[in-house]
């Protein structure tokens, strides 16, 4: 029982610090969109982030509704990404 509960706590410790890794990086984001330091902010066109910061005011969107947002994306394109190179893989299998 001591070893499960070890293992619990390393499972853990590691969530807690790929969250923590997440959350720097959502932070550097968002900083970089609302400072507009970023370098490819220059032709004044606008990404997805910019539209959802936009929206910030209008439906009272805090920085932890924009960081779920952000992750909810990037899984959803990532999961996208896997059924279709799932999907390419299995068809020579049924052919």
């Amino acid at each position: 029982m001591t070893r499960v509960a070890a293992i619990g706590r390393l499972l853990y410790a590691k969530a807690r610090h790929i969250n923590h890794r997440w959350n720097q990086l959502l932070d550097k984001i968002i900083d970089d969109h609302t400072n507009g330091n970023t370098s490819y902010n220059c032709n004044e066109e606008s990404d997805f982030i910019d539209a959802v910061l936009s929206l910030k005011q209008e439906y009272n969107f805090t920085i932890d509704n924009i960081k779920a947002i952000l992750v909810d994306m990037f899984e959803a394109g990532t999961d996208t990404s896997y059924i279709v190179m799932e999907y390419a893989s299995s068809v020579p299998l049924f052919d």
